[in-house]
């Protein structure tokens, strides 16, 4: 999502919230889970639906801003 926006270059900000959830996604998708994934707590899953909350705003704002 932050690699279309019609911006150059995203702030680093949402981009390394962005690479969180990707890196928490991968252990608890269920094509590529191993016995041993590591287990999320609650504050890991608010963490995580906090950080996506940040980066889908940031991406609205900059949707809107330039009118795509």
């Amino acid at each position: 999502m932050l690699s279309s926006l019609p911006r150059e270059r995203p702030p680093e900000e949402p981009v390394e919230k962005a690479k969180e959830l990707y890196r928490n996604y991968i252990p608890i998708s269920p094509d590529l889970r191993s016995e041993g994934a590591p287990m999320h707590t609650r504050r890991d899953a608010e963490e995580a639906v906090s950080y996506a909350l940040q980066v889908l705003e940031y991406c609205r704002g900059e949707v809107l801003r330039d009118g795509v």
